[in-house]
């Protein structure tokens, strides 16, 4: 249970084969921090660079791994975190959404957004760039069913976490459509995050369960 660290975690692509772990990088909303680790001992040893109280639900590096570009969910602005400190910075403004749960990018920088809908109660896929703040709706992934973040493997598999049903889902990035994979047997509320190690297409979810 990770109940304090990383509720949107992002694991960066900087693996080597000498080291085997892949910088983490996460956002605690619950104290408002900006944390840094890796996958080697990712439940402890966090560094706080800096203090972040921005509402970035949506966050997720560039298939570089050496740009993090975040969604914040109140103003809908979309910009870059730095590295370093944790400060973001806004660059402009999504339109066409209501909230954004979570942002992903492919191997070939291209970008997917999940965004639940509080009046139709659907969660929705888009697609486009989150470097101009430009998507495209692209289907709807499930009804009545809240998708708090999203993550793509390298072979292009996008996946989806629940905390209506409390499960993995698997989406089909043409129509939106999504599919449960199983349940993930915690009982998750709030914020989530989750991000794949491309090294080994490893899928690593902080998961709060707390009231």
């Amino acid at each position: 249970k990770f109940w304090q660290l990383g509720l949107a975690m992002l694991v960066g692509v900087g693996a080597t084969a000498a080291t085997a772990q892949t910088t983490i990088y996460g956002i605690d909303f619950r104290y408002d921090n900006f944390y840094k680790s890796d996958t080697g001992d990712f439940v402890g040893n966090w560094q706080s660079p800096a203090t972040n109280s921005d509402a970035l639900y949506a966050l997720d590096l560039d298939a570089a791994g050496t740009t993090m570009w975040a969604i914040e969910n109140s103003a809908l602005s979309y910009g870059t975190l730095d590295l370093v400190t944790g400060v973001y910075t806004p660059l402009g403004t999504v339109a066409g959404i209501t909230g954004a749960t979570g942002i992903t990018c492919d191997v070939n920088d291209n970008w997917y957004l999940c965004e639940y809908n509080g009046t139709t109660t659907n969660s929705e896929l888009y697609y486009g760039d989150v470097t101009t703040g430009t998507f495209s709706w692209v289907g709807t992934i499930a009804s009545g069913d809240i998708m708090i973040d999203i993550s793509i493997d390298s072979q292009g598999n996008l996946y989806a976490h629940s905390i209506s049903t409390d499960a993995l889902w698997s989406v089909n990035t043409t129509t939106g459509v999504g599919t449960m994979v199983g349940a993930t047997g915690y009982n998750a509320n709030y914020a989530q995050g989750m991000d794949f190690d491309w090294n080994g297409n490893t899928l690593y979810a902080p998961i709060y369960t707390g009231g």
